[in-house]
């Protein structure tokens, strides 16, 4: 399928969940993958990784996801039907319990950075994990350039989804407090006219909270 298809396809408006999928991950075609994990991305094991951009992990899931907050204005950004978010395989989905054709291959990538001006080596996705892209139909794709956002690709995020190679020991969480602020805070500034992720949903877990830290567990698509 090429990528005139998809835009053709996201023409229409309002499109079911199962429909948003292009079966494709754009930079895993640029991007060496990690050999060590487990070809579906089950084995964790958190460990400096060699070699390799990115490593396959899968959501980890959660007993009693419960959706808290969705943007609307995502949604039909996305092209989705605003009706998909009161079905139950939403927020299995959008929890990372379920994934869908087209987004299963989920991954999480490495990186680099300098932090009170000393370089701390390989770092990563500790919580965040890649589920897919979909196409958009926006006034950039009817006069495209090269670039990935023109070509009305949007990636999606799932943060708080578990561990990864990269969590260091933690649990790959968020709580709930911080992922309001990224929800709120990510779609105001998208209203403002600055350019930002955008947040589409905000899910508690279900999980018992850790013994050191009392909000709930939670989880924010990006």
């Amino acid at each position: 399928m090429q990528l005139s298809d998809y835009s053709r396809a996201s023409a229409a408006m309002n499109r079911k969940l199962s429909e948003i999928a292009v079966a494709t991950n754009s930079f895993l075609k640029y991007l060496k993958a990690d050999s060590v994990e487990l070809v579906d991305g089950s084995k964790i094991l958190p460990r400096h990784v060699q070699r390799a951009h990115y490593v396959a992990v899968l959501p980890e899931r959660v007993p009693h996801p419960k959706l808290v907050a969705v943007s609307q204005a995502c949604l039909k950004d996305l092209d989705i039907a605003v009706t998909e978010a009161d079905k139950p395989e939403f927020v299995q989905f959008f929890s990372g319990n379920k994934l869908i054709p087209g987004m299963d291959q989920p991954y999480c990538t490495a990186y680099g950075t300098h932090s009170y001006s000393q370089w701390f080596g390989q770092m990563g996705d500790g919580r965040a994990i890649y589920i897919g892209e979909t196409h958009v139909q926006t006034a950039e794709t009817e006069q495209p350039d090269d670039s990935f956002y023109s070509l009305g690709l949007r990636e999606l995020q799932l943060k708080g989804a578990g561990r990864s190679p990269f969590s260091r020991g933690f649990d790959g969480r968020a709580v709930l407090r911080s992922s309001v602020r990224e929800f709120l805070v990510s779609e105001a500034m998208h209203r403002l006219g600055v350019p930002t992720t955008r947040a589409l949903t905000l899910a508690t877990t279900g999980q018992a909270v850790r013994s050191w830290y009392r909000p709930p567990l939670s989880e924010v698509v990006r």
